[in-house]
């Protein structure tokens, strides 16, 4: 049953996720965005996160908002293992029985199934707090074949979380179809709310970047699902069998750094690849700005920030045909789409672009499409409608 409340009256709303800016990737990133959203909109928010060195345990980010950090065990700014993310369920729910005692919540909202939902689920039933879960692609069954054994694993779990939900949110259409094949079973309907972009900050260039040499640009995480020593390898053999004057910059840090530094190494590449650390919002805007086009070859999506990102700064996409990414590209005019099955493909449609006699417009296409429908605001408001 989904509760409508009436959001013209400040509400209470409690926020769970085990990311939140500077920790994580774009689910902490929509996490702080929706949370500045809903705090503008005159409601009290709190939100539940992961502690990392350095960091403050309690701060109020802005008006409205206080992020509460508990320990966790994790290691890494960008990524997080399961053990650290139980971790943080078990922390994060003896935080949330402190808060939900001294405050009345009107809502809880658990970005992930696991390990968010879990502590929604425990609110709801000590506390009957309705909440809803936000999908954001690796927590829906069968959205990952690499994680199919811990989807199977987890499964009475995952199914008890969506039957006992208000609301099942995923942040495409594509993520909510798969969703969508386990939640028949449960008469759970999947509904579709897609991430937005704030598009006053990610905005072009004052002036346009040379047009040599071509800059590609992936940003993400360096894991086996975003596909990047795919891109790595097509890439090079594109400039080095075609001698064409283009880089490919790698933005981020992950599980396959290693791989990427050994494959850049041994092929002498490092004259056309560069791999850069992750960084923070006002530097990857720099980097954005500074590209022609953002490459996404992932396996699999949720709803891709980066490449929202880099539409609002004016840029050609090329990215795999998979959910999230083929809600946001229109292939021919925003970008081009390739079969992730068919490495040929994203070579082929790197030196399309290339080629391609206007790739300008192709971007001020895509920044037009991200201004028109993704916006944080509209987000915020239809999570909690």
């Amino acid at each position: 049953m989904l509760i409508n409340l009436d959001w013209s009256i400040m509400a209470r709303l409690l926020v769970l996720n085990y990311e939140y800016p500077p920790l994580g990737g774009g689910a902490g990133y929509a996490t702080q965005q929706c949370c500045r959203q809903w705090a503008c909109m005159g409601n009290e928010v709190h939100c539940i996160t992961a502690w990392f060195q350095g960091l403050a345990r309690e701060e109020s980010v802005f008006s409205g908002a206080t992020v509460f950090r508990v320990r966790s065990r994790r290691k890494k700014l960008v990524q997080s293992n399961i053990a650290e993310m139980l971790s943080y369920a078990a922390h994060a729910l003896h935080a949330a029985l402190r808060l939900a005692r001294k405050n009345r919540y009107d809502m809880c909202i658990a970005f992930f199934t696991l390990p968010s939902g879990l502590v929604a689920l425990a609110l709801k039933i000590l506390y009957h707090i309705p909440f809803r879960v936000l999908l954001r692609g690796g927590d829906v069954p069968g959205s990952e074949r690499a994680l199919t054994t811990l989807y199977r694993l987890s499964m009475p779990v995952i199914r008890a979380i969506w039957r006992r939900a208000d609301a099942v949110i995923a942040n495409s259409r594509g993520c909510a179809n798969i969703a969508q094949r386990t939640a028949d079973s449960l008469q759970v309907t999947v509904r579709v709310v897609s991430n937005g972009v704030d598009t006053d900050f990610f905005r072009p260039a004052a002036a346009l970047p040379q047009k040599t040499p071509f800059r590609f640009i992936f940003a993400g995480r360096l894991q086996r699902q975003k596909n990047v020593m795919t891109l790595a390898r097509e890439f090079h053999r594109l400039v080095s069998e075609k001698k064409i004057d283009a880089v490919l910059t790698i933005v981020g840090d992950g599980p396959e750094k290693n791989a990427l530094v050994a494959f850049i190494e041994e092929r002498n590449a490092s004259n056309h690849i560069r791999l850069l650390p992750w960084c923070f919002r006002e530097d990857l805007r720099t980097h954005y700005q500074a590209s022609h086009c953002l490459v996404n070859p992932s396996f699999s999506e949720g709803m891709p920030n980066t490449v929202l990102e880099a539409m609002a700064c004016g840029l050609a996409v090329i990215a795999s045909r998979v959910a999230g990414n083929e809600d946001v590209i229109v292939d021919g005019e925003t970008g081009l789409l390739f079969d992730v099955a068919r490495p040929d493909e994203l070579q082929k449609c790197m030196q399309k672009i290339l080629t391609a006699s206007d790739t300008y417009a192709m971007g001020r296409c895509g920044r037009a499409v991200v201004v028109k429908n993704f916006n944080w605001r509209i987000t915020a408001e239809q999570i909690l409608q």
